[in-house]
């Protein structure tokens, strides 16, 4: 029997599918691999350390494709597996092998996935608006029918394979979780609302242009600067998020941070760990104060090349991959609490993308409330 190949998002309802396709089709095999994410090196043990959403202009592009190739390969006949961290490769892979698997897309609506992956700040999910597209050439399982309809997954399955067995998987515990989402989602604008994506809230200095493969923005002097001008947020910030990275496999690296608002420096932080998303949370005191400064200085700054990791020629000190701004929770005993939580607890501003012209922009600003 050929092999099930779910492909989606994360967060895009696609470890429910593979869980519920697995009872209903029991002539499937399952992997040995966590929810069937064969190409997932955190998951897969033998695969090759791929960074997640891998693309073509990734110097070992044709290395990891190779590894996949065969990785796939190995599931072609009586298995169930899906992929939602290497689409480039998976996309590749169908082109050149269109007949070895059934391939289903798991359709969840897009304004859900990106709610999602938002709320989780998965910012390795890239260009998620392209993929959708490229993904909806393929059979799809409409998620939106099966959040309520358990005869959408019969069907989906159904186009591939000849005997689907019944299974009622709207369980309690099923209903309680989507329930649950839908009440956020649809919360008073949903915990997102939306800002026009402004590029005059923040403006950097000491950097390269945006790496869209790693999802950063590397710092390309040994001070890297970037300034929000406090005047034009819609709400005073209390909080500050940063994710950020050091280059990959740069042993002995490490930066510090600096933050002012007003006069002198408030807080340094120092970080040396490498190879992996991090996430630095600072409480802020702005009050009275236009201008939020933070200064980023590299111990050294390296090339890829120098130390025979690729041919990246670059000279990388941190890099940046998102900036998020929290507003204060208001104190005001005139208005109401419960109001107040859902309307100014976590308003947050993500930067996704950082440009050497000296400006950050918003690729997709929203108001978060948690």
């Amino acid at each position: 029997m050929k092999s099930l190949l779910l492909i989606g998002f994360p967060r895009g309802f696609t470890s429910e599918a593979y869980r519920i396709s697995k009872l209903m089709l029991p002539g499937l095999k399952e992997g040995v691999v966590s929810s069937g994410e064969v190409l997932n090196h955190q998951r897969n043990n033998d695969f090759l350390p791929v960074p997640f959403h891998v693309q073509e202009s990734h110097p070992d592009f044709e290395r990891f494709y190779e590894a996949s190739r065969q990785e796939l390969l190995k599931y072609r006949e009586g298995y169930i597996i899906k992929d939602v961290v290497q689409p480039y490769l998976v996309l590749r892979f169908i082109q050149q092998y269109p007949d070895c698997f059934n391939v289903l897309f798991v359709h969840r609506p897009l304004e859900h996935v990106k709610f999602s992956l938002r709320r989780k700040n998965w910012s390795f999910v890239r260009d998620v608006d392209e993929l959708f597209k490229q993904f909806n050439c393929f059979p799809a399982l409409d998620v939106s029918r099966a959040y309520y309809d358990v005869t959408a997954f019969e069907e989906s399955l159904g186009q591939f394979y000849d005997s689907v067995l019944p299974h009622d998987y709207q369980s309690p515990e099923f209903t309680l979780v989507r329930d649950r989402f839908f009440e956020d989602f649809h919360s008073d604008g949903g915990r997102f609302g939306y800002l026009s994506p402004a590029e005059d809230y923040f403006s950097l200095t000491g950097c390269h242009e945006y790496d869209k493969q790693a999802g950063v923005c590397w710092s390309a002097q040994s001070l890297f600067s970037v300034t929000v001008d406090l005047k034009k947020l819609p709400f005073p910030p209390g909080k500050l998020i940063i994710g950020f990275m050091l280059p990959e496999l740069f042993e002995g690296m490490e930066f510090r941070l600096g933050y002012r608002c007003g006069e002198g420096v408030q807080r340094f932080y120092t970080v040396s760990q490498s190879d992996r998303l991090h996430f630095l949370d600072i409480e802020l005191s702005t009050k009275g104060q236009d201008k939020l400064v933070l200064e980023f200085s590299n111990s050294r700054l390296l090339s890829p090349v120098s130390l025979g990791k690729s041919t990246d020629t670059r000279n990388l000190g941190v890099g940046i991959a998102s900036i998020g701004l929290f507003a204060t929770e208001a104190k005001s005993s005139g208005d109401s609490p419960q109001a107040w939580r859902r309307i100014l607890k976590c308003v947050a501003f993500t930067a996704r993308k950082l440009w050497y012209s000296g400006k950050l922009l918003i690729r997709e600003g929203r108001i978060h409330i948690h």
